[in-house]
């Protein structure tokens, strides 16, 4: 799959630009300002135009020359530096011309762009409309063969004053194999936005995150993985497996704070006693002073609340000597497990 920044070619040589402000079945032309068929209109023209004996024949014959296998590689750059591969390898569906569709949707997607596919099947986007559920959304398109530019620098450029470093999203980097038939000229990377799910698969979300509030916070009941130091990772795990962490609700700093960033005193004295009446709740009848659990919770920083975001996700476990006590199931439905330290 892929998107794009400027505009690329789609089909023989036409120039188009994704413009996700325009409603849904067009796009717009940047020349005209009129309305265009949307891309699934075109391919369905092509396709029909395929659908005769003499199609079928061409388009049997441009398969059986150029199949190839798209391969669809997600680079996840995280703040800290560290990149996670996710590969998906099927065939790429193919247009009467030949091109795969994931080409034709990588060529031309643009900075703004929003990009959406089935579970599972990356190798298969589609443009959408922002405040539509989507996977993606593209900040700026990268000539490989130049990449010099870290992806952060183009994300933090893309949301200008909204930028959270401490975001629920993550910055990632979409590439496109050079399978047979996976033409995308010199746009061969997409500096964009991600939301992670369980296990780190993406999940989708609806809105420009411009204009979301990015705290991190989750669904209660949502359990957090640990990394090698017991320290919280922020990425959902099964709650059957090791976890530091349970969800039990969120607090908005904005049901109290109007004005300027308060004081981290502040924040934690008014955290404290929001997220304790949040985790009785979800524990009762038990109370968390009787629990032998402890509350997780960070104050926002400076930065996160000049971007825009107020809330404060409300966690529970057990605090070992660094981080947290691995722990299996959830402390709603069964009496957690402590699991054994790793072996040395």
């Amino acid at each position: 799959m892929r998107p794009a920044h400027r505009r690329g070619r789609q089909g023989r040589g036409r120039r188009v630009r994704a413009d996700t402000s325009t409603e849904p079945g067009t796009v717009k032309n940047p020349q005209s300002g009129g309305g265009v068929p949307d891309l699934a209109s075109v391919l369905a023209a092509l396709d029909d135009k395929c659908s005769g004996p003499e199609g079928e024949t061409k388009q049997r014959q441009t398969r059986a020359h150029r199949r190839g296998i798209l391969t669809l590689v997600m680079i996840v750059v995280l703040v800290g530096g560290v990149i996670q591969l996710l590969t998906s390898t099927p065939e790429a569906p193919r247009t009467a011309s030949g091109g795969s569709r994931a080409s034709i949707v990588f060529s031309n997607a643009g900075t703004g762009t929003c990009l959406s596919w089935p579970p599972d099947s990356p190798d298969k986007p589609s443009f959408v409309q922002c405040r539509s559920d989507h996977m993606f959304e593209v900040a700026k398109p990268v000539d490989m063969n130049g990449f010099g530019e870290p992806c952060q620098l183009a994300v933090r450029e893309y949301l200008g004053t909204h930028y959270d470093p401490n975001s629920r999203f993550t910055i990632s980097v979409l590439w496109a194999g050079d399978a047979d038939g996976t033409n995308t000229g010199s746009r061969n990377l997409l500096c964009g936005l991600q939301l992670l799910g369980q296990d780190g698969k993406p999940v989708p979300f609806k809105g420009r995150i411009v204009d979301l509030d990015q705290s991190k916070v989750w669904a209660p009941g949502t359990c957090l993985g640990l990394d090698s130091a017991n320290r919280s990772t922020d990425i959902p795990v099964d709650c059957s497996t090791p976890h530091g962490l349970e969800v039990t609700g969120s607090v908005s700093l904005a049901e109290r704070f109007t004005g300027s960033l308060p004081s981290d005193s502040e924040q934690r004295s008014f955290i404290t006693e929001a997220c304790t009446r949040t985790a009785d709740a979800y524990l009762a009848p038990a109370r968390l002073s009787t629990s032998g659990l402890s509350l997780g919770v960070e104050p926002v920083s400076a930065v996160s609340w000049a971007a825009g975001s107020r809330q404060v996700s409300c966690g529970i476990g057990k605090p070992a000597e660094q981080g947290w006590t691995p722990r299996s199931g959830s402390v709603r439905t069964s009496s957690p497990a402590d699991l054994p330290p790793p072996p040395a």
